[in-house]
């Protein structure tokens, strides 16, 4: 049974992400350290055992934010632990989606939970996992969907109206209104009947109310589902915390300069040596926003003057410092600067992340240096494809192999057109084909002592001819595929599963697919499966859960 995937195999990774998982020396200049690497690990914990952090603050307000009804006893123990010079963080983070938003999440929450404990089994020292809820991003639209396979294994995209839209407003602040009873209602219509129902509706109903807020409910649906990890959940647009960040704030504000230079650095250095930067460099950006009358807003140099988005209010640098002095929870971090608050605040050994975020770390490498925090070490998090006992089946039955299947992504259409077209109609196409192959080599051949031009108008219309003959054959197949709905019926319900809206699982479907079907049990499986040092794609079948129950 094939159980893993080379990355370079998958539409959709990047040259960077891959180099970074299987050629490390190209990239090692952006980062701390290879992952997966002794070495790393011991020269990230000598920099942040060596580096001053407000632990016992920090421990007061996690303690706060995670004592919440559904709390996790382990949780407050790690708390506890943090207090401690031997004691790390992996942290891990991501906006707080409804119902916890796409399968990536959970797996990285998963990866950071598994890599404490095994550098704990390693190393003399605690490690304990954060999951970093970014309230601060103000992109609704990207946490509002929640992508679930039917319980008739129809994909189905539920999105949540609210009766007011939201522009730029910190999903923080976001409270439920009266809409979120329909999009409750219409959910639970679609997931499978089963003795699981019951348990989501009750879990669900408890944590989506009129004026509960979205993250809120982000943090109790995670706090239930990962109860007994140890776990810490930490809001970063907690007043208190920003209050203890305050210091980094203005350390960024008052290096723009050089942080931008840096920034531009690094993007062109990324770009000479033939990579895409993820981050666009904003020209006079000062790196971080401005909370005002519900809404987040960036703030730009121009000059010696401070311009505060669109809006062109104006103004002097000593106002700017002040206003982070006396109100540091008005202000919150943009993508490039949101890992330095972070690691100003933590005792950070390891981020683990998704692999465009990988990527725009190798960005941010010189802002660590210039603020002086220990860069930690980058771990990408694990990927996985679930492939259900049904999904498996029809792989089989066609014989095609998983990573087969997400190379070349019409490979089961072909198979099955094959399967059904006339094997003497399929002779007749591949003849003509080399007939005409034939024909083409023969008069080229003919015509380039003659004359070379001679030669590439053979070449052009014989592009043509082929053109035209493909499109005949294409026809067709369309009408054979139509006339057969079994092509269409299996190649849907395997692209649904397996490569929703045309992309990987992980990136869309929703963690509630799959405890609709087996329950919070499935958590349990997935911490027990999920390989996080693989350094490749894994693909977990469900045949082995069937197997366990």
């Amino acid at each position: 049974m094939e159980e893993y995937i080379d990355f370079s195999k998958i539409i959709g990774f990047s040259k960077m992400f891959i180099d970074y998982i299987s050629n490390f020396d190209k990239l090692s200049e952006f980062y701390t350290g290879n992952p997966f690497s002794e070495q790393s690990w011991d020269k990230i914990l000598h920099s942040v055992t060596n580096h001053q952090y407000k632990r016992e603050p920090l421990c007061r307000i996690l303690k706060e934010q995670n004592n919440i009804s559904e709390n996790d006893p382990k949780t407050l123990e790690n708390i506890n632990s943090l207090k401690e010079k031997n004691c790390f963080a992996v942290v891990t983070g991501q906006q707080p989606g409804i119902f916890t938003g796409p399968l990536y999440t959970i797996y990285k929450a998963l990866t950071a939970i598994k890599l404490s404990e095994s550098l704990k089994k390693r190393y003399n020292h605690n490690f304990v996992p954060i999951f970093w809820i970014e309230t601060n991003d103000h992109d609704f639209e990207e946490v509002r969907a929640v992508n679930l396979i039917a319980k008739d294994k129809s994909l189905t995209l539920l999105k949540y109206q609210p009766e007011k839209e939201f522009l730029n407003k910190p999903i923080g602040e976001i409270t439920f209104d009266n809409e979120i009873d329909k999009f409750l209602k219409n959910f639970y219509d679609i997931l499978p009947d089963n003795e699981f129902k019951i348990d989501i509706i009750e879990l669900l109903n408890k944590y989506h109310q009129k004026f509960t807020s979205l993250s809120l409910a982000f943090r109790m649906v995670m706090t239930v589902m990962f109860k007994g990890t140890g776990l810490i959940l930490l809001d970063p647009s907690d007043s208190e915390l920003k209050n203890l960040a305050t210091d980094i704030f203005l350390k960024i504000a008052g290096n723009r300069e050089k942080l931008s230079a840096g920034f531009d650095q690094t993007y062109q250095k990324l770009i000479t040596l033939g990579y895409h930067p993820e981050v666009k460099i904003k020209e006079n950006s000062l790196n971080l926003f401005y909370h005002n009358s519900g809404e987040r807003i960036p703030i730009y140099i121009n000059n010696k003057d401070i311009v505060i988005g669109n809006s062109k209010v104006i103004i002097k640098r000593q106002e700017l410092i002040d206003k982070i002095t006396k109100k540091p929870e008005k202000f919150s971090p943009n993508v490039l600067t949101r890992p330095i608050i972070q690691d100003f605040l933590l005792p950070t050994v390891s981020y683990v992340a998704g692999p465009t975020e990988v990527c725009y770390f190798s960005q941010i490498s010189e802002a660590y240096k210039l603020m002086e925090i220990p860069m930690p070490v980058i771990f990408p998090r694990a990927s996985i494809t679930i492939i259900d006992k049904k999904i498996d089946n029809t792989l089989k039955k066609y014989d095609i192999l998983p990573s087969e299947l997400m190379e070349k992504r019409n490979i089961l259409k072909d198979k099955l057109t094959k399967k059904f077209i006339l094997p003497e109609l399929t002779d007749l196409f591949q003849e003509s084909e080399n007939n005409i192959k034939k024909v083409y080599q023969k008069i080229s051949s003919t015509a380039e002592p003659i004359d070379i031009t001679l030669k590439k108008g053979i070449e052009n219309s014989f592009r043509k001819i082929f053109y035209q003959f493909n499109k005949i054959k294409n026809r067709f197949e369309k009408k054979i595929q139509e006339k057969h709905s079994i092509i269409k019926s299996e190649t849907e319900e395997i692209n649904n599963f397996m490569f929703p809206n045309g992309k990987l699982q992980e990136r869309r479907i929703n963690i509630f697919t799959f405890i609709s079907r087996y329950g919070l049990k499935f958590m349990k499986f997935l911490f027990t499966e999920i390989d996080i040092y693989s350094r490749k794609h894994q693909l977990l079948f469900l045949e082995k859960l069937s197997n366990k129950e």
